[in-house]
């Protein structure tokens, strides 16, 4: 079972753009932590995602992890990793920089919203650059220069796959 533990960005913002069911179509089961929980359930997030989290579907559940190490990072992207590490995910989800980078020292494989977005345009799921659009409208960022790789490598992909 493809199992991938997921941080409170990538669900939000993906929510925000209506692609949250992508995370369906590549995993089996997305595991949310409990910090991550109350994370999205906070009176800040939009409507959209407090819903969401209050009726999960089939393929997200939540869970704690059992031993968080502190990490100097956000309680959700802590406990993201310590849960990843835990369950033996095959990935956990993360935006921020600084938690993917302290999630690869610890030897666990990352994405993000960008990457979930472009795995999603190469299976011809939907339009990269209409996805960035989507989350430009939102309050996500994201460097311009790594957003025109993304659709740089898409459009590769695209060429070679013609």
């Amino acid at each position: 079972m493809i199992v991938v533990v997921a941080d409170t960005s990538p669900i939000n913002y993906l929510l925000q753009i209506g692609a949250i069911d992508l995370l369906a179509h590549f995993f089996e089961q997305i595991v949310i932590p409990k910090a991550v929980q109350k994370e999205l359930l906070n009176a800040a997030s939009p409507e959209v995602v407090r819903q969401w989290v209050t009726h999960l579907p089939g393929w997200a559940t939540v869970r704690s992890a059992l031993h968080v190490v502190p990490l100097n990072l956000d309680p959700g992207e802590t406990e993201a990793i310590a849960l990843a590490k835990e369950m033996g995910a095959f990935a956990v989800l993360l935006d921020d920089g600084e938690a993917r980078r302290a999630a690869k020292k610890q030897g666990l494989q990352v994405t993000g919203t960008i990457g979930i977005l472009e795995r999603a345009a190469a299976a011809n799921l939907l339009d990269l650059s209409i996805a960035f659009e989507k989350l430009r409208a939102t309050t996500y960022y994201a460097s311009p220069e790594l957003l025109q790789a993304a659709l740089d490598r898409n459009a590769t992909r695209k060429r070679t796959e013609s």
